[in-house]
Order: C-alpha cells, then structure tokens, then sequence
C-alpha cells in the first residue's frame, strides 16, 4: 500500500499547479508489469487489465515511491521537457484513469 498526497506546496517552478489534496492507495490485488514500452497493470480482484506508455510507468513509479504530485510533476517536466502545469494535469487525469478502473483507491485522511 501506498499513499501519493496530490497537495499544492510553495514551490516557484510548481507555481500554478492545482490539485485538490487527496491520498491514494494500490487497490488490493494490484500487480504492476514494466517493460520497454510502459506498464501492465492488472487487478485480480478487479479483472481489470490496464495498459498505459511509459510516461503512465514513470508516473506509477513516481506514486510508488510516495513521492508528491508538486515533486512528480517538476520531475515529469525536467525529464519530458513540458511545462510543470502540463506534467500535473496528466499526472491529474491518469490517477483519475486509474481511479475509474479500481487501481487506485482514496484512502481517508489521517486523523
């Protein structure tokens, strides 16, 4: 399980970035599958089979590891050379992709 907080942070470069907070978490019986061309994801409970580039694999990546949307989408945008507005509207609409397919789960916030 994982948590991947979407919350704005001052940061100069992330300047603009809007995402509402919100925390997700791996959907039991997730597996992930990396190759040259992107990842496989597949839910077992679910028998949701999802496909996605390998900019989707980097993001994935990114979600594993905890890291931030604000750091992911600075990340993104280094690494694609796009705008830092435009490495957070995809990371936006692939966790809303991976939301709708049962992937990902919002998990409650902490108290």
């Amino acid at each position: 399980m994982f948590r991947f907080r979407t919350e704005k942070r001052s940061c100069p470069a992330a300047e603009g970035l809007q995402t509402a907070a919100h925390s997700f978490q791996v959907s039991p019986g997730v597996q992930a599958a990396f190759d040259e061309n992107g990842v496989v994801l597949f839910s077992l409970t679910a028998g949701t089979l999802f496909r996605s580039n390998r900019t989707g694999a980097r993001i994935w990546s990114g979600i594993a590891q905890g890291k931030e949307a604000d750091a992911l989408a600075l990340e993104l945008s280094n690494e694609f050379g796009i705008s830092v507005n435009r490495a957070a509207e995809d990371i936006s609409r692939f966790l809303q992709s991976l939301t709708r397919s049962r992937l990902l789960m919002a998990a409650e916030p902490a108290r």
